[in-house]
């Protein structure tokens, strides 16, 4: 879960400014340990496309998913 502390509507496109989360990008953890097994991987994917389910549900689109972005 993030904390989202504000909504910015008045900008060319809606943003928001959201809890700094600390942590390691998946992009780095794959360039460190190279890449993960089916099983790992999957779970990964699952977790992502039910967070990303929930914040479509809210009506947040997400819009620059990578391995870069994800914690």
């Amino acid at each position: 879960m993030v904390t989202i502390y504000s909504v910015i509507e008045n900008a060319p496109q809606e943003a928001l400014r959201i809890e700094i989360i600390d942590g390691q990008p998946l992009s780095d953890l794959i360039e460190t340990h190279g890449p993960y097994g089916a099983s790992a991987a999957a779970t990964i994917d699952v977790s992502l496309s039910r967070a990303l389910v929930a914040a479509h549900a809210l009506g947040i689109v997400h819009r620059d998913v990578k391995a870069a972005n994800v914690l």
